[in-house]
Formats: structure tokens, C-alpha cells, sequence
């Protein structure tokens, strides 16, 4: 069975943190109440958030709100077609967000800002937000960045013609691994083990041991070769960043999708998932290479 490691994971783009306050209305109290009924509507604030008093109200808050969106992301494309870094993957930066409900994260920071909440309570709602906001902008660019680079990766996995016994063993324990584990999320997939192949659970936890062991000393041997000046103590944070976002059960499972017979929206689906991941843990892996480190 086929397993790719990622190499290139050190040299990552950066954008500057994207903000919407300039498109976001923060004074027109009866827009910041179609906000509030918005996010209700999406579950992304508490269903007795209270609005606020006014005198006026708009009748029509899912075309303002329309509008509002549209302006939002008019501008952060905009700003990324300014940089020779980020306007080839502007159109993509903007989909992720739009995905992410990045727009709506603006509105909510125009919420709790109007709000009657105290000084103290408001400050950590706002800074909670920020932080948000900050995380899925930086996310976007490290998702964009990679997504050809991954998207290759995940259909590499399907290229399993020419399976050998050894392969065929592989893929029982792998697949056994994912079923013991609960880490297959499809409810279309019907997993089931291969009743001609015979493996002792023994043996397959050795495969599974082997394969982790080798997928790290892959990644450390890839990592001295990209970085020789790299320190065992960026050696271990990397390591240990790839075990805390389980890495390798999600190269697992993704080699056992590979062969699920899954339509083409659930295949569009758990591709985008998959590139989401190991971006999330590509953004981990640079804090070992961050200053303070």
C-alpha cells in the first residue's frame, strides 16, 4: 500500500491578520440586531442574546446581511490581489473563508462591541474573536498554500492498482485499525473486514507500530534534509506535534477511504477535510520554529 509523506512543510506562507471593520457597520444599531438574528439562525450565538434597543428596525435583514457579506470578502480580495505572495490563491483564500463563516466571526465582534455586556466580560467576547478571526485568516493562507500540494497527496492514495499480499494484509490491518478506533466519519461507508485474510490481532498491531515508527523517521529525515540547522529540540516539538494532531491515524484512515467507493460530493467532501487537517497541523508545526522556541 501506498504512503506519502508530506516534505515541503517548513517554508510556509504568511499574510498579514485580515480584519473587516472597515466593511463591518458597527454604529447602526438596527443592523447590528439583523446580525444578532443571523447568528441565531446559524447556532453561532446564544439564542437569548438580547438586541438592542432602537427605534428603527429593517425589514428586509437576509438581503442586508446579503450585502454585507459581499462587501466583506470584496475587500479581502481586494487587499490579497495587492501582495505578489498571496493574489495567486485570492479566489481560493476567500472561498475558505466564506466556508469557515469568517464573515460571520466580523459580525459577531460588531455584536458583543454594541452590546450592554461589562467592560471585563466584553474585552474576553472581543478577544475571543480576534483570536478566532486571526487563527482562520492564517489558516487560509496555510490551506491555499498547500492545496495543490495536499490535493495531490489525498489522490495519491487512490492510485492502489497492483496490490500484493503483503498489500492486501495491510490493508486488513489498516482497516481494522480504523473500525477498533471509530475514526471514519462517513455514514455511507460500511466498513468490513476481509474474511480471506487471515491476521492475528498481534500482527497487526506490529504493522500499525512499524508504520507510525517509520512515518516519523521519515519526517525527521525529511526535516534534517530541508533544515540542516535544525536542533533535537525542534526535532521533538515537530514530532510531538504530529502525535497531538494524530497525523498518523488521519494518513490511515485516508489510505482505507481510498478504497471506499464514495460519490463524488463525499469523495469532494473528505478531500477538502483531509487538506483542511494537515494544514491545521502544518500551522502547529511552525510554532517549533517560532522565536520563542
Amino acid at each position: 500500500m501506498k504512503f506519502l509523506l508530506i516534505i515541503s512543510l517548513i517554508t510556509l506562507l504568511s499574510i498579514d491578520k485580515l480584519h473587516a471593520r472597515e466593511v463591518i457597520d458597527y454604529s447602526t444599531q438596527s443592523l447590528i440586531n439583523c446580525y444578532i438574528r443571523h447568528l441565531k439562525v446559524l447556532k453561532r450565538i446564544e439564542s437569548n442574546f438580547p438586541e438592542l434597543q432602537t427605534r428603527n428596525t429593517i425589514t428586509d435583514c437576509e438581503l442586508r446581511i446579503k450585502n454585507v457579506k459581499t462587501e466583506i470578502f470584496k475587500a479581502v480580495k481586494t487587499r490579497m490581489r495587492k501582495s505578489k505572495k498571496t493574489a495567486p490563491i485570492a479566489d481560493c483564500i476567500v472561498d475558505y473563508l466564506k466556508a469557515e463563516y469568517w464573515a460571520e466571526i466580523q459580525m459577531k465582534h460588531a455584536i458583543y462591541d454594541a452590546s450592554a455586556l461589562s467592560d471585563d466580560v466584553k474585552k474576553q467576547k472581543i478577544d475571543e474573536v480576534r483570536q478566532l478571526s486571526d487563527y482562520e485568516s492564517e489558516l487560509a493562507s496555510k490551506y491555499c498554500s498547500y492545496e495543490d500540494e495536499l490535493g495531490i497527496l489525498y489522490d495519491d492514495f487512490y492510485d492502489n492498482e497492483g496490490d500484493t499480499e503483503d498489500d492486501k494484509v495491510t490493508l486488513y490491518c489498516t482497516r481494522k485499525y480504523v473500525i477498533d478506533n471509530g475514526l471514519l466519519n462517513i455514514q455511507s461507508a460500511n466498513l468490513t473486514l476481509d474474511p480471506d485474510v487471515e491476521v492475528a490481532t498481534k500482527d497487526c498491531d506490529d504493522i500499525i507500530d512499524t508504520f507510525i515508527k517509520d512515518t516519523e523517521d521519515s519526517l525527521t529525515e525529511n526535516l534534517r534534509e530541508e533544515k540542516p540547522d535544525v536542533t533535537n529540540e525542534q526535532i521533538d516539538c515537530t514530532l510531538q506535534k504530529y502525535r497531538n494532531g494524530k497525523y498518523t491515524e488521519k494518513i490511515i484512515e485516508t489510505a482505507v477511504v481510498a478504497r471506499i467507493n464514495l460519490s463524488s460530493e463525499e469523495k469532494s467532501k473528505h478531500r477538502r477535510n483531509f487538506i483542511k487537517f494537515i494544514s491545521v497541523v502544518i500551522n502547529e508545526v511552525t510554532k517549533c520554529f517560532s522565536d520563542q522556541n
